[in-house]
């Protein structure tokens, strides 16, 4: 678990590393798409306030990265199969409370 200072600072490179890895077999993209777009679960709800804060130092356009990113997943034929993929973006806005 990253705090959100080294949240926010090691980020770009699992998204980086994911993306050049872009397939179902790896993990490290698997991991990178749950930490950017938690499931609904009820366990996870209560954690809310913690993702928010681990998303606080990110500017707006470094959340819309996050949110193409998360775009080009749900389009990926293999990736988007991944439970918690379907509506990761709206729950990425929710969860960090930010709105379209």
């Amino acid at each position: 678990m990253l705090s959100p200072s080294a949240f926010h600072y090691y980020l770009p490179a699992y998204l980086i590393y994911s993306l050049e890895h872009f397939n179902g077999d790896s993990l490290v993209c698997q991991f990178t798409i749950y930490a950017v777009a938690p499931n609904d679960g009820d366990d996870e709800t209560r954690f809310q306030l913690w993702w928010r804060e681990r998303m606080r130092k990110f500017t707006p356009e470094q959340f819309t990265l996050l949110e193409r990113f998360l775009d080009l997943v749900s389009q990926d034929k293999e990736l988007s199969q991944y439970n918690g993929v379907v509506g990761a973006k709206e729950r990425l806005r929710r969860h960090y409370n930010r709105e379209a």
